[in-house]
């Protein structure tokens, strides 16, 4: 399963690298102003407590440019997990018809019309759903291990203390989705 996974998943990124590589772009650039935004308006607010009046203007006109880019860069990373999204399918789409054209009648038999139809089009769905929210998950990691870098600059306890409150936070969280019943 592993092995199938990777070889997919190389097949994928082979054949969308640029929808790939412009959504991680994307992403990352969103991550990272939703990061700067609260420090560059944190430092206006202490500039204006400091008496340094245009200063602080200066900084939340900064802040007001850098939230409108943030949106901006909002509406583009939809447009481009959509636009990554709906080539995956596609593609996914195709080769499940392809592969039907080559079975026999009956194999196909075993299945409805409507049976058949509702397969292929979850599983087109399911699998490209995943093969793009990889992306999102690689930036959250990124972002994850940014923000303990953060700490680590700051403060070498804040780090220890923000590391073992995570840890302690993971495993109970493990602990009670284990004990959760439906």
């Amino acid at each position: 399963m592993k092995n199938g996974f990777l070889k997919e998943f190389k097949i994928a990124l082979k054949k969308h690298k640029w929808e790939y590589l412009f959504k991680l772009f994307i992403s990352i650039t969103l991550r990272g102003l939703l990061l700067i935004i609260p420090v560059v308006f944190s430092n206006a607010i202490n500039e204006v407590t400091k008496k340094s009046y245009d200063k602080a203007i200066i900084l939340i006109l900064i802040s007001i440019g850098l939230t409108v880019l943030y949106r901006l860069c909002e509406v583009i990373n939809n447009f481009s997990y959509f636009k990554l999204y709906t080539s995956l399918y596609r593609d996914y789409y195709d080769n499940a018809v392809k592969a039907t054209n080559n079975n026999s009648i009956f194999s196909l038999s075993r299945f409805t019309m409507g049976e058949y139809s509702n397969i292929l089009i979850d599983d087109a769905n399911v699998i490209s759903t995943f093969f793009t929210n990889i992306v999102i998950r690689t930036v959250q990691i990124l972002e994850f291990i940014f923000i303990y870098f953060y700490f680590f600059s700051l403060n070498k306890y804040l780090f220890i203390f923000v590391v073992i409150f995570s840890l302690i936070i993971f495993f109970v969280s493990i602990k009670t989705s284990k004990n959760y019943k439906f």
